[in-house]
């Protein structure tokens, strides 16, 4: 499950609540701390906790992987980045971004978006309210989730890719279509551009040029620029078309940080089956 929460109140305290009262770990999403000396006091590790920097696109493998393992994913759903990951909710009787992050990565993965509030009572000592789950559209309905989005706003305690348009799960193959245990280099690099061609929205002829050789993630140069949200899409249909689990334990990043480590990864795993 993806538990919500907002800045209101003491999440902090709320995290590892909850997670003291869990079996599965949880894995708490957090900013980059601008204060290193401070991150040794304020983001321990432990008691059931471990805490996720958003440092890079690829971290959202890492909760994918969580995610399908049966393990706790703690996300902020207040926290506007500036991004396209972002939508206008009404909030107070105005519009405010809102990141679309945990309901997209709640709806690819089918698990529910539950609330947690840790709120100071009169009597000055903490309560953690937990709402009714939400639940986001299911892969398939291509609408934006912004109704989930808006319920939890109101809650009481709190076209072509690369020209604008949100990836898409349109295009998902048929079981016909999934996984072949002996599929070559040449075939998964083929089934690769045609996820980014049918659920990312490339441009064809543009994912037609992909070699062996290019990078993924954002941030550098040369590369397909991909971001976090489009990890998530990109890891889903990595599971349907090639039949691979993303739900390693292991730092997934290096095998998507270019088209020819992700082929070897992919190799590697059918492999192993």
């Amino acid at each position: 499950m993806i538990s919500l929460t907002a800045h209101v109140g003491n999440w902090e305290l709320a995290g590892r609540l909850l997670a003291l009262r869990s079996a599965r770990p949880t894995h708490v999403v957090v900013a980059e701390e601008e204060v290193r000396a401070l991150k040794r006091w304020v983001r321990r590790d432990g008691d059931g906790v471990r805490f996720v920097p958003r440092s890079a696109p690829t971290v959202s493998l890492q909760l994918v992987a969580a995610l399908r393992r049966g393990e706790v994913v703690a996300v902020q759903g207040d926290r506007a980045l500036g991004t396209r990951g972002d939508a206008l909710v009404p909030f107070f009787g105005r519009p405010a971004p809102f990141p679309l992050g945990p309901f997209i990565l709640a709806r690819a993965l089918r698990v529910p978006l539950v609330p947690a509030f840790c709120m100071l009572d009169s009597d000055r000592r903490y309560a953690v309210t937990v709402p009714e789950p939400l639940t986001a559209s299911p892969p398939g309905a291509r609408r934006r989730p912004s109704a989930p989005g808006s319920r939890f706003s109101r809650t009481p305690s709190a076209g072509t890719r690369r020209s604008g348009s949100t990836s898409s799960t349109s295009g998902t193959p048929s079981p016909g279509d999934v996984k072949s245990l002996d599929m070559e280099s040449e075939k998964i690099l083929d089934a690769i551009k045609t996820l980014l061609v049918e659920r990312l929205k490339f441009d064809p002829a543009r994912a037609a040029d992909i070699t062996m050789h290019t990078s993924l993630p954002k941030g550098i140069e040369g590369s397909l620029g991909l971001d976090s949200l489009d990890f998530i899409e990109l890891a889903m249909g990595i599971e349907e078309r090639c039949g691979v689990m993303i739900d390693d334990q292991e730092d997934l990043a290096p095998h998507f940080k270019s088209v020819g480590a992700l082929v070897d990864f992919i190799a590697s795993r059918q492999i192993g089956k």
